[in-house]
């Protein structure tokens, strides 16, 4: 369950706090809420590699040390954090995992992204 006052009063929310919560479903829609770029800016994420596929970050949540996530533009300008395995190395391979292409960032090879 979400927590009502999370929904009224995402502006109020105590991120670094709530990131504690022992429920890691509520923790998930928390993130949601507020958004990812918020959850990993308070986690102070480290920028690990970046490409013209995107920006591979790396973050120690309270239950995922080195946790990696891929920040990626649609083309309405809209930033979406995809949560990839920890071994990935690229946004670019994080990318391609994200449409069933594996780990071989080669085989994803768009011409065009939208």
């Amino acid at each position: 369950n979400v927590l009502e006052n999370w929904v009224l009063h995402k502006d109020q929310i105590d991120v670094k706090k709530e990131l504690k919560n022992p429920n890691i479903e509520q923790r998930r829609c928390l993130s949601e809420i507020v958004g990812w770029e918020k959850v990993l800016s308070v986690l102070k994420c480290k920028k690990i590699q970046q490409d013209s596929f995107g920006i591979l970050y790396e973050a120690n949540l309270p239950d995922a040390p080195k946790a990696k996530f891929v920040q990626v533009v649609c083309a309405t300008g809209r930033k979406f954090f995809i949560p990839v395995p920890p071994t990935t190395k690229t946004a670019r391979e994080a990318v391609a995992l994200s449409y069933g292409f594996g780990s071989d960032e080669t085989l994803y090879n768009p011409e065009v992204r939208t």
